[in-house]
């Protein structure tokens, strides 16, 4: 008999995330029956440090907020794409559960279903606007300046080419320690420094001399309930109803409660292929399970059903 291994799931009002299910259904869907996903509601890190990472059973973890960043002390080290994106979501052993030499490593795998979902988009888009260049590709927009934000930047920069990024925010501040916290953590890297600027109203996005053709949506579905919420909708419906020769660009929008949001609903009105939030956990799903299982593991794992089976639990087809 197989030993049984554990993938811990941290964080806090978690009842309703598709993690809950989608892990085990991917352990499932690859004959990894002694694998399975346990969610932990806590605040007391230093509790689930001792019981949890340091347990014979563990083989990995999914961090959600509000600890991405508070674990990260707890950990032996982070690699280079935590120290980018300035958030861990992801911890695994450097060797094989059990041992006594091993290591708990902390990483961020939110990049990868951004960045996998917009290359989707972009095959969409570009199947239908055969014209479209390359240097169209290079400016983006995201709304929102907390750290899902930072995850879609470094995808964006790091992988898409992306050199500016507008910034669609209620907070002037958020914006401004946005712009020094990216600076300082990709100064020295390989990385190119992206020009990050903050659109405030809907005129300054009506008059932008370019067009973002990347967006990323990162904060809940809300009504605003502030005015500095209401300007920051009004500024995105002005952004995503700019056009040049009626040609828009791809929007995707990480919130998936609810499936569709308001934001995607304003981006399919005016014209833009869209993508849905639920995709971003699942097409990151290969690459946590390579980090826990192994390269042989992820392979098996297919994106395709993993896209369909999170879309079916978002709907509630638990």
């Amino acid at each position: 008999m197989q030993d049984q291994r554990i993938i811990y799931f941290l964080g806090s009002n978690i009842s309703h995330a598709i993690s809950n299910y989608i892990h085990n259904d991917a352990a499932s869907s690859i004959g990894y029956t002694n694998w399975r996903l346990e969610a932990v509601d806590t605040t007391d890190l230093e509790d689930f440090s001792k019981r949890k990472l340091t347990s014979p059973e563990f083989a990995g973890a999914v961090i959600t907020m509000p600890h991405k960043l508070g674990i990260i002390p707890y950990l032996d080290e982070v690699d280079e794409i935590v120290e980018l994106v300035g958030a861990c979501n992801n911890i695994y052993p450097s060797c094989a559960p059990g041992s006594a030499k091993r290591r708990l490593i902390g990483t961020n795998t939110d990049w990868v279903g951004v960045r996998d979902c917009l290359l989707r988009l972009d095959d969409e888009f570009v199947a239908s606007n055969s014209n479209v260049t390359h240097d169209e590709k290079k400016t983006g927009f995201i709304v929102g300046a907390g750290g899902a934000c930072r995850a879609a930047i470094y995808a964006l920069t790091r992988h898409l080419s992306v050199t500016r990024i507008y910034i669609i925010n209620r907070d002037a501040d958020e914006v401004r320690n946005l712009q020094t916290d990216i600076s300082a953590r990709y100064h020295g890297t390989t990385t190119t420094i992206p020009e990050i600027i903050h659109l405030q109203t809907p005129e300054q996005a009506r008059s932008l001399g370019d067009k973002p053709y990347y967006g990323v949506g990162t904060v809940p579905d809300y009504a605003p309930a502030t005015d500095a919420e209401t300007t920051a909708r009004d500024t995105l419906r002005a952004l995503l109803d700019r056009s040049v020769d009626k040609k828009r660009g791809v929007f995707l929008d990480m919130c998936y409660n609810p499936r569709e949001t308001s934001s995607l609903r304003a981006a399919r009105e005016c014209g833009w292929v869209t993508g849905e939030g639920v995709d971003v956990v699942s097409l990151q799903l290969k690459e946590q399970w390579r980090l826990w299982a192994g390269e042989e593991a992820s392979a098996m794992i297919s994106s395709e059903l993993m896209v369909r089976r999170a879309r079916e639990i978002a709907d509630g087809h638990v």
